[in-house]
């Protein structure tokens, strides 16, 4: 890419962080319920909520909804539950000002216990000389995380570009797996660990005012004795953000968020599917912003969704053929998001 496209790129990393912070100031009026479906006995979903004020971790089952983190001089989101189902990580940011608060330039990975106790910082960007960080997630033999980290990149002339990191459960011993000096996001292995997907902007994307709108859906494999990607395959091929995505459980398809333009986050966000083999479905298109899906352990795909142009994101599910769309909780002066279900 060009300087001036790298450049461009930064910028629009940087306003959909801004684009975010905005999603998630904290609400001040009494919380109010408009939809709460009634889960399963053995089902849990875990989530980020501002309906106390800052954004902190809730865990949700057939009989109550209790709150996991306690401090509010802080807001936590990106709440991922560890295959033992016996811990979680999650990112944290002090709450203050727009650019001090909830990005990827801001925050800390943390641990905790699946109570909430025992938290502990796993990763601060200065610990390994990281700009910005987000997007961590499990392995599914609990032994590694895998995240994304903005670097200085001295293959590209030192130029900052986000790279795609491996680390052991403790986020100690980062290794860096992409090697193309692009910009690579939202990193996720698949159920049985063969494959990891992300998003990422190919090699030669062209001059654009917006190029993020070239990001496209990958799958790959990680190369045990290099600890590189190795068999990197493009899956999606369009103008549009393809980002955010995320296994189903039968390893073969992937469930992602695709954006027609560099803001349009705000406006409205469709969910598709595709195949490791490249074929692609629409689940849901309309005018709403559908985001941050996971394929839940009871088969459906849960997300954070946002029905209008305003207002708060709620959670809501989905088939994986695109039949049984549910807004499953949704508040009237608060918002839900990064939803992950799994049962007991």
């Amino acid at each position: 890419m060009s300087k001036i496209n790298v450049k461009i790129a930064q910028f629009s990393l940087i306003s959909c962080l801004l684009i975010s912070t905005f999603q998630l100031k904290a609400q001040k009026a009494e919380p109010k319920t408009l939809v709460d479906i009634p889960l399963e006995a053995d089902k849990t979903l875990f989530y980020s909520s501002n309906k106390t004020g800052t954004y902190q971790i809730y865990k949700k089952n057939d009989s109550a909804e209790v709150r996991i983190t306690q401090d509010d001089a802080f807001n936590y989101w990106g709440v991922k539950v560890a295959p033992d189902k016996k811990k979680f990580i999650c990112y944290r940011a002090p709450q203050g000002l727009i650019v001090k608060d909830n990005n990827s330039r801001n925050s800390e990975l943390w641990l905790f216990n699946i109570d909430g106790s025992k938290g502990q910082k796993l990763i601060s960007l200065s610990d390994y000389k990281w700009r910005s960080q987000g997007s961590a997630s499990w392995s599914p033999d609990g032994k590694h995380l895998i995240m994304a980290a903005e670097v200085s990149d001295k293959d590209n002339f030192n130029r900052n570009h986000w790279h795609l990191f491996l680390t052991d459960s403790m986020g100690k011993k980062p290794v860096q797996l992409s090697t193309r000096s692009t910009s690579f996001s939202d990193p996720v292995f698949s159920p049985n660990g063969k494959y990891i997907t992300y998003s990422a902007l190919p090699t030669g994307t062209p001059y654009s005012l917006c190029p993020t709108k070239f990001m496209e859906i990958y799958v790959a494999q990680i190369d045990s004795a290099s600890q590189k990607i190795k068999n990197e395959r493009k899956l999606t091929s369009n103008e549009y953000l393809d980002g955010r995505p995320s296994f189903l459980n039968d390893n073969e398809h992937i469930a992602y968020s695709i954006s027609p333009g560099c803001v349009n986050e705000v406006e409205y966000v469709d969910l598709q599917l595709v195949s490791i083999n490249g074929k692609s479905y629409d689940l849901k298109t309309d005018k709403s912003v559908k985001t941050n899906a996971m394929c839940g352990e009871d088969g459906f795909i849960y997300f954070q969704y946002r029905p209008g142009l305003t207002g708060n994101s709620c959670i809501a599910r989905i088939k994986s053929d695109g039949t049984g769309f549910t807004i499953v909780y949704q508040g009237s002066n608060f918002s839900i998001i990064n939803p992950q279900m799994i049962v007991e």
